[in-house]
């Protein structure tokens, strides 16, 4: 059974960047990236993903350690790569 659900950008980056456990190689593996998406919407309530979606957005937009950035701005891309959305 597949229960749909619309997730923003902000949504999908902060659920892979603090739920997510993806390396750096796995940004450009599709699968992997569905597989930790699909793990962090099941660990997570909905309080959570706002809080992820508000850390990783201020991450992204650049207020935090520059080696968050980088990582938070490449899982960015794969995002959009992937799911069509953009910040």
């Amino acid at each position: 059974m597949s229960v749909p659900v619309c997730l923003t950008f902000a949504e999908l980056l902060g659920l892979l960047t603090f739920q997510g456990s993806l390396t750096y190689e796995e940004l450009d593996d599709e699968s992997a990236i569905l597989e930790s998406l699909q793990y962090a919407v099941v660990q997570s309530d909905l309080f959570e993903m706002e809080s992820y979606a508000l850390r990783a957005m201020a991450t992204y937009e650049g207020d935090g350690k520059r080696e968050d950035f980088e990582y938070v701005t490449c899982l960015a891309a794969a995002i959009t790569r992937v799911f069509g959305v953009s910040a």
